[in-house]
C-alpha cells in the first residue's frame, strides 16, 4: 500500500519531468498498475463532477438526460483501445514497451486533466459567459498537456524518435477508427441475422 501511494504521488513528478518520470515508471517504480487504477478512477470522477456540478451557463449537456456512468466509462474504453492498438502496432515496429507500460503511461498522461478540471468546474460558477475564454484556455492547456505527455511517454517507453512516435500515434488512431468501423459492421450484420432468424421462428410458431 505504501509503495502504491508513493507511485501514485510520483505522478506529480511525471507531469513536470516527463522524460525522467516515464523512464522511472517503466524501470523502477513498483505497483504502477495499482497507482494507475487510482488515477483512472479520479479521471472518471472529475468527468462525472464536470457534468453534475458545472454551472448551467457552461454546461454542454442536459444533466437529467445524461448517462453519468456511460460518460465515465467512455474514457476507460478509449484508454483500453489506445493501449491495445498501440501495443499491437508497436510490436511490429520494434517497440520496447509492454501493454502494461503503455496502459500506465497513458493514464499518467491524463493527470493534468484531473488537476485542471477542478478549477474549471469552480470557475464556471464565478465567471460570466463572456469570460468563458478563461475556461477554454484552461481546458485547452489540459488537452495540449495531455497530448504532449502521451507523445513523450511513448518516446520514452518505446525508445522511439519523435517522428516515429507521431507516425505510430497516427497509425494507432487510424487503427482504432478502423476497428470501430469493423465492429459496427459486424454488429449490424449480427442484428440482421437475429431479425432474420427471429422472423423465421415467429412464422414457424404461427404456422403451428
Amino acid at each position: 500500500m505504501q509503495e502504491t501511494l508513493q507511485t501514485f504521488k510520483y505522478g506529480f513528478h511525471v507531469i513536470f519531468h516527463p522524460f525522467d518520470g516515464f523512464w522511472e515508471l517503466k524501470h523502477h517504480k513498483k505497483n504502477t498498475s495499482s497507482a494507475a487504477l487510482i488515477w483512472l478512477f479520479l479521471v472518471s470522477l472529475v468527468t462525472i463532477a464536470r457534468i453534475q456540478f458545472s454551472s448551467f451557463v457552461f454546461g454542454t449537456t442536459v444533466k437529467e438526460e445524461t448517462n453519468i456512468l456511460l460518460n465515465a466509462l467512455i474514457n476507460v474504453v478509449i484508454v483500453g483501445a489506445w493501449t491495445v492498438m498501440n501495443w499491437a502496432l508497436s510490436t511490429l515496429a520494434d517497440g520496447k514497451a509492454t501493454m502494461k507500460q503503455i496502459w500506465v503511461a497513458t493514464i499518467y498522461a491524463q493527470i493534468p486533466i484531473v488537476l485542471l478540471q477542478i478549477p474549471i468546474i469552480l470557475l464556471t460558477h464565478v465567471l460570466t459567459a463572456e469570460e468563458g475564454v478563461f475556461i477554454m484556455l484552461l481546458y485547452n492547456i489540459a488537452q495540449l498537456w495531455f497530448y504532449a505527455l502521451v507523445l513523450i511517454g511513448n518516446i520514452t517507453i518505446q525508445d522511439y524518435t519523435m517522428t516515429k512516435t507521431v507516425i505510430m500515434a497516427l497509425l494507432t488512431f487510424a487503427g482504432i477508427i478502423a476497428a470501430v468501423f469493423l465492429l459496427s459492421v459486424l454488429m449490424s450484420v449480427l442484428m440482421q441475422l437475429y431479425r432474420f432468424f427471429a422472423t423465421i421462428y415467429a412464422e414457424i410458431m404461427f404456422s403451428f
